[in-house]
């Protein structure tokens, strides 16, 4: 209960003093992952190669439970979570066991509304949604009948948000919060610290300058959550972080080698008139290698290579330290799952399909439907998809 009342307590106030985290260097880190290579290996995988099984779970369809686009997927308590920030501005918590879900929407104008869902999370603790606003700044709480609870400010702007026992990170994107700013620039992670009140930016990698002031593309950077971790690895960086209740440090170097983002990229991306088309053409002739959608677990890591325009996907064993890299995969297992992690957790990566592929499919008198899906028809929301994973 001490915790639940410091966490509470915590996350409402205003925090008055900053200080710059001591951070080292991103090849300091405590374990690099080498790419290095890249082009040369393996790049045609079946799915059997990976996968040991596959499960599906179809969202319940029914009015005030319908789907728009899924824009994050969380794995919470025994179910799971989605976040639509594009369409509906809800967010969606299913059993795996339970044919009922529930849906949290008050999107508006109102005082227990939000004017922008900008990212969600569950407090498992306090059984409790927490929305986040960018535009008013606050984090909203809402139980899980739906109904609103409370509302706590937040001292700066960000597009993520996660709470932690002794504080929270805070992706920023590049928003211009003023008092951070150091030498005309500003972080894009701000870790906030409980214990002694201080606001940490991560400045001396990632002072890069305010997404308004230059052309770069975004990671959709997410925060990675098992026990008592979170891991994040910021946009256009190949350092990986973890925050746990001791602090913040960096645990993962992805390095490739020579392709490695660095200041070429930024000097390009603050050019004057600079637009997406010649960046990208810059990173392409310079043979740069941009890491996006970054999911770690305790067990595994995933994340997206993206060089001269391909993608390519990786997976890496914690315990092995093998790495697997793999361009297309071949679903030889049942033919209705594509692989497309969202989410992550354990052994087990999780994605999205549509309802609309899957009843196409079932269409096909010649395809062997899985149980969970057979009853499944165009219109009807998506369709989890859980994926558990060999060892290699």
């Amino acid at each position: 209960m001490k915790k639940v009342f410091l966490l509470v307590i915590f996350t409402c106030i205003l925090i008055g003093c900053n200080s710059q985290l001591p951070i080292p260097d991103g090849r300091d880190a405590r374990d690099t992952i080498s790419l290095v290579g890249l082009h040369s290996e393996q790049v045609h995988f079946k799915l059997s190669d990976i996968v040991d099984s596959i499960n599906y779970f179809p969202i319940p369809t029914e009015d005030n439970l319908l789907i728009g686009q899924v824009g994050k997927l969380m794995i919470v308590d025994s179910g799971f979570m989605i976040v639509d920030n594009r369409i509906t501005n809800s967010v969606y918590l299913f059993s795996r066991n339970e044919p009922n879900g529930i849906s949290i929407n008050h999107y508006g104008n109102g005082p227990t509304e939000y004017l922008r869902l900008s990212d969600a999370f569950y407090n498992n603790t306090l059984n409790e949604v927490g929305i986040y606003c960018n535009l008013r700044n606050e984090i909203l709480y809402y139980r899980l009948d739906g109904e609103y609870s409370r509302k706590c400010k937040i001292p700066y702007r960000g597009e993520s948000i996660y709470p932690m026992e002794r504080g929270f990170l805070l992706h920023t994107e590049y928003q211009e919060n003023e008092s951070l700013k150091h030498k005309g620039r500003y972080p894009d992670l701000i870790f906030v610290n409980e214990e002694n009140d201080t606001i940490s930016p991560i400045c001396e990698n990632y002072f890069k300058g305010p997404v308004n002031h230059s052309v770069v593309w975004s990671s959709n950077s997410c925060f990675s959550i098992w026990k008592d971790t979170i891991a994040l690895k910021p946009d256009h960086s190949n350092v990986v972080y973890h925050c746990t209740s001791e602090g913040l440090y960096p645990a993962h170097f992805l390095n490739c080698g020579e392709h490695n983002l660095d200041e070429r990229f930024w000097d390009k991306a603050l050019e004057a008139n600079m637009d997406i088309h010649k960046l990208e053409e810059f990173c392409r002739s310079e043979d740069l290698c941009e890491i996006i959608w970054y999911l770690e677990s305790e067990k595994i890591i995933s994340f997206i290579c993206k060089q001269k325009g391909i993608l390519t996907q990786v997976l890496y064993s914690k315990s092995s330290r093998n790495v697997k890299l793999f361009r297309e995969i071949e679903n030889d297992m049942d033919s209705f799952a594509s692989f497309n992690p969202k989410a992550i957790k354990g052994n087990k990566i999780y994605g999205i399909i549509s309802a609309y592929s899957v009843a196409q499919q079932i269409s096909d008198k010649h395809q062997k439907v899985p149980s969970s899906l057979q009853q499944v028809e165009e219109g009807d929301n998506p369709i989890i998809v859980e994926f558990t994973l060999k060892d290699f």
